[in-house]
């Protein structure tokens, strides 16, 4: 097996680990997704495909941590459950006896290398290594308890709008418009372009240009709901971030 046929497996094997339903846009779906599209493709199904695929896991996999994130409130509770819990863990252990933590520097003392030095008479002069990190190891319970409660505090304060989650699947929507745009432009031959401001509705993409359309031709074929949804910024905004930085198109996955 050649180096390029290694790489195309493990791609096809990471989709069906990772995204078993982006595996599932298969190359007959794009083809019938793409009939009656107005301008020829200067790749084949099979290269559209494979990238489509491509944005879709990628976009996906970055759009979807924001839009499947828990809420601020959410993650401000969750955090301060852990922070009550280092700094529970961390007053317990500063209240253990006298007793029980020389019973554990006799123990380090054993069973331990020592921190130290050598005398010229062969002895060894330090403390032991394990004990030195139990020291240190409650030093960092205080500061993880403090930290953590400080970034709950933080979170709590940070204003979220009520439909965030709307909001987030949009720049979900986005991202995978960035992707996208890179498919179209390979698979094309032309840039992404967007008429907008008025020209079409979410209803009838086809009037805002050839990019919106395939995007939602795209999108529709991956099953994914609320294609066209806001489409008219969607569009705008992944054109600007494609300007920017576009999507680089892994050249390993070319199925050519």
């Amino acid at each position: 097996m050649s180096q390029s046929d290694q790489e195309q497996g493990d791609w096809i094997y990471r989709l069906h680990e990772t995204g078993p339903w982006i595996s599932a846009i298969t190359d007959e779906k794009v083809a019938t997704a793409l009939e009656g599209f107005p301008i020829n493709p200067i790749k084949t199904i099979a290269w559209i495909g494979t990238y489509v695929r491509w944005a879709m896991y990628h976009g996906i996999r970055l759009g979807g941590q924001i839009a499947e994130r828990k809420s601020n409130l959410d993650m401000a509770k969750e955090l301060d459950g852990f922070a009550a819990q280092a700094r529970q863990l961390y007053e317990n252990i500063y209240s253990i006896s006298a007793d029980s933590e020389n019973a554990l520097y006799h123990f380090a003392w054993q069973t331990s290398d020592l921190d130290g030095y050598t005398t010229p008479e062969g002895y060894t002069v330090g403390e032991p290594i394990s004990f030195k990190d139990f020291t240190a190891a409650k030093a960092q319970l205080h500061w993880l308890a403090i930290f953590t409660q400080n970034a709950a505090d933080q979170m709590r304060k940070q204003k979220q709008p009520t439909r965030w989650k709307q909001s987030a699947k949009m720049q979900e929507r986005v991202y995978l418009g960035v992707a996208l745009a890179a498919v179209f432009e390979g698979a094309f031959g032309c840039k992404v372009a967007h008429a907008g401001y008025g020209y079409g509705s979410n209803d009838e993409p086809e009037q805002f240009g050839h990019w919106p359309d395939f995007f939602v031709r795209m999108l529709n074929a991956a099953s994914y709901r609320g294609a066209s949804t806001n489409l008219d910024k969607v569009m705008r905004d992944s054109i600007r971030l494609h300007l920017k930085r576009p999507a680089l198109l892994p050249p390993e996955i070319d199925p050519q």
